[in-house]
């Protein structure tokens, strides 16, 4: 998909039905935007489906979880380090939440080194 379209897509529902995403079952869309690549990769997910993503560097991954849950009715996530080829630590759901929710958004959150104004984020 087209990165002019994919944002067009995600930023209005009527597209999605035009693509035929909604009433396919998806519950779950997900894309990589900034690939370096004029076009777009994407997937579709039903609800049963848990959606597991992963942006890892040679030092560690960010692993990021998205599961719908039928009992409260709604999507929820969860943020991890997990390593990647061997390297990095491992700090299971330093946040998590609920899409939509700001309110039920919580983490955990370690400081390792405190960053001062001006300094870079390692």
């Amino acid at each position: 998909m087209k990165k002019e379209r994919y944002r067009k897509f995600c930023s209005n529902p009527s597209a999605r039905q035009d693509e035929g995403f909604k009433g396919n079952g998806s519950h779950f869309f997900c894309g990589v935007e900034n690939s370096g690549k004029d076009t777009v990769s994407t997937i579709t997910a039903t609800q049963s489906d848990e959606v597991v993503a992963r942006v890892s560097t040679w030092a560690g991954a960010i692993e990021v979880v998205a599961a719908y849950n039928a009992a409260s009715g709604t999507t929820g996530f969860q943020v991890s380090m997990v390593p990647h080829a061997g390297n990095g630590d491992t700090v299971r759901c330093f946040s998590k939440g609920v899409f939509g929710d700001g309110g039920s958004v919580s983490a955990a959150v370690q400081l390792v080194n405190r960053v001062t104004a001006g300094e870079t984020i390692p």
